[in-house]
């Protein structure tokens, strides 16, 4: 079974409109579901702003009052083990969406490759994966800030706590 018809119970459609129509509506879902990605990654930056800030102004306040609380102790711990809880929970809803984005997205290639064989237009296909998109460089240069920006600021938290 090739990657184009990887699924058993493939279906023709009755007509050409029929497998236009299938495609716009798989393309709404990828289209929410990336929209769901692109806000979530909005939530790391606002979290990771916060914590950021609070982190750089409580340590350059210790700097200059050199005083010694439990307070100030238990806050120099605290806001780094709120950012590398923020960067686990918003990474893992933006690999969940990634994850779904490229099922839509192989689905929706599926459609295209329908299309384009049955009509005289060339739509680009662009699948999750690389027998079902036309270049795959685009997918992994596209793809890096959902699966980095998360573990790069959680490897920020992780040395600010042991530092």
């Amino acid at each position: 079974m090739t990657p184009m018809d990887s699924s058993g119970d493939r279906k023709e459609f009755s007509s050409l409109a029929e497998a236009i129509s299938a495609a716009a509506y798989v393309e709404q879902i990828l289209a929410a579901e990336n929209m769901l990605i692109v806000n979530r990654l909005s939530w790391l930056f606002v979290s990771q702003s916060f914590c950021i800030s609070a982190f750089v102004v409580l340590q350059t306040s210790v700097a200059a009052r050199q005083v010694d609380n439990s307070r100030i102790r238990v806050l120099q711990l605290g806001v780094p083990i709120l950012g590398i809880v923020c960067c686990t929970l918003v990474g893992l809803a933006t690999w969940a969406g990634t994850f779904e984005s490229k099922r839509l997205a192989n689905e929706r290639a599926r459609l295209v490759h329908y299309i384009n064989e049955r009509s005289p237009t060339r739509i680009p296909n662009l699948g999750a994966i690389a027998p079902l998109r036309d270049y795959a460089w685009t997918q992994y240069s596209g793809g890096l800030p959902n699966g980095l920006l998360p573990l790069v600021l959680m490897a920020f938290w992780i040395v600010a706590l042991v530092w």
